[in-house]
């Protein structure tokens, strides 16, 4: 008799997290991270491991409070993403292009806070 096997294949992370003064919403199709000033974006399904890791790519935008020159629209930045998902915590590092360490944020399924918007 042939054994049967299995394959599985990683389901993508949903949901809504929160934590402090950021968003995150994961679809099938990437994820969004809102800041009070600044947005996020993961290119592509986050697909964690059996052991809940994940490894990504994206970009981060910043913005900042004040007038904006014309000419001085926000550049979008190159942004590696790690994390792991264990029960209903998210442990993410941001790894933007040109910061000198990465920016490590705890996030809870469910979660939503209140961001104060640059103005």
């Amino acid at each position: 008799m042939t054994p049967v096997t299995t394959a599985t294949t990683p389901e993508a992370l949903t949901g809504t997290f929160g934590g402090d003064r950021v968003n995150a919403t994961f679809t099938a199709n990437g994820a969004r991270l809102d800041f009070d000033c600044a947005v996020a974006e993961i290119d592509g399904a986050v697909l964690p491991d059996g052991e809940g890791r994940f490894v990504a790519r994206g970009r981060y935008l910043a913005d900042h409070a004040g007038p904006i020159a014309g000419d001085a629209a926000p550049q979008a930045v190159a942004t590696g993403f790690e994390g792991r998902i264990a029960g209903d915590t998210l442990r993410l590092e941001l790894k933007v292009t040109g910061e000198p360490a990465p920016r490590v944020l705890t996030l809870v399924r469910g979660q939503r806070v209140k961001l104060v918007r640059c103005l």
